[in-house]
């Protein structure tokens, strides 16, 4: 069952944030933003959980557009790539990502997915688009 959401807060939400096709690099880059910033609070309400979510998808049209040879990427070789390639342990990923070694390990053996919130933070410090990291 969908989250519950409050119809009047999220239009006072939409008119505050208008979700719009991103363009630019700047409005890419002001909405990953603001979507990490909910996705990492507990005190997000479901309705700004819900434009996040719809806001997600507007970055991953956009890298897709950019990026189209990353369309057809796999996240979690590309993750072990850039580990390897960069020198970086599961521990290391562990400190970036602010997670235990054990979720990180989880991640690196593929039985735990790569959630938005850690694809988020993979993209902005391998400065690859969202979408290298989301299946």
């Amino acid at each position: 069952m969908g989250m519950t959401i409050d119809t009047n807060l999220y239009l006072e939400l939409l008119t505050a944030r208008p979700p719009r096709t991103i363009e630019t690099a700047a409005d890419y880059a002001y909405w990953a933003e603001w979507i990490e910033n909910i996705d990492f609070s507990s005190r997000a309400t479901n309705e700004e959980r819900e434009l996040a979510n719809l806001m997600t998808i507007a970055l991953n049209d956009y890298d897709r557009k950019k990026h189209p040879e990353l369309d057809a990427a796999d996240p979690l070789g590309t993750l072990l790539f850039l580990l390897e390639s960069n020198a970086l342990s599961q521990a290391d990923l562990a400190r970036l990502l602010g997670m235990s070694r054990t979720m990180a390990s989880q991640i690196c053996g593929g039985t735990r997915g790569i959630s938005k919130a850690v694809a988020l933070k993979l993209a902005g410090r391998f400065n690859l688009p969202l979408s290298a990291f989301v299946a």
